[in-house]
């Protein structure tokens, strides 16, 4: 199954967009003007994901007015990758069908335990493919314990790419957000905002009703 990568952050507002490198591109982006919650009838949090359109946001109001909620259309928040930014990759050459599952790659790789890695393009084990797993352990400097329990699995044959998401490579890009001027507050505010990204294989229930 796969895990979530997050990461949180706190500056001060300078009123204007800002472009905030977050490693990777997030598919849920919460903001909080700590600053604000003393101020009645004024936003105070955000909420945007992938599946709403680029600039927008969801804000919540402090107080009691007959409108405490607004979907923000513009000048939200917007998902950016811009080519700059690289992935660590490496190439697998084996994957064991065992708990924990481990991997093997071709090369000395820079991996650390508690890295993520979302796997991809595996022939044979292809459960693996699209998931994002925590390195528990790099038992050497080309294999990695993850945190899966594969004996289930189908014999890995060929191929496949492990992308450390935990250790991009950042040249003249970024992978991040862009806070818009109606989510980033007043000059002076205090904002926490939270990045999270997340397996993207979304399990479809249906309808339940």
């Amino acid at each position: 199954m796969g895990q979530a990568v997050s990461k949180a952050f706190t500056f001060t507002s300078g009123g204007a967009a800002y472009n905030l490198i977050v490693g990777f591109k997030p598919n849920l982006v919460k903001i909080v003007n700590v600053t604000k919650f003393a101020t009645d009838n004024t936003n105070v949090e955000f909420l945007w994901d992938d599946s709403m359109a680029a600039g927008y946001a969801y804000a919540r109001k402090t107080g009691d007015s007959e409108v405490n909620s607004e979907i923000i259309t513009s000048n939200g928040v917007t998902a950016y990758s811009t080519a700059g930014m690289t992935d660590i990759s490496e190439a697998m050459s084996a994957a064991t069908q065992a708990n924990p599952c481990v991997i093997t790659v071709g090369s000395t790789a820079n991996w650390t335990a508690g890295d993520y890695v979302r796997i991809r393009d595996v022939v044979g084990m292809t459960e693996l493919n699209e998931n994002l797993y925590k390195i528990l352990s790099v038992p050497s400097s080309t294999t990695a314990s993850l945190d899966v329990d594969s004996s289930g699995f189908t014999a890995y044959t060929s191929g496949g790419n492990a992308y450390n998401q935990s250790q991009l490579v950042q040249a003249s890009g970024g992978h991040g957000v862009t806070l818009g001027t109606s989510v980033v507050g007043a000059d002076g505010d205090v904002l926490k905002v939270y990045c999270y990204l997340f397996d993207q294989d979304i399990q479809d229930l249906g309808d339940i009703g």
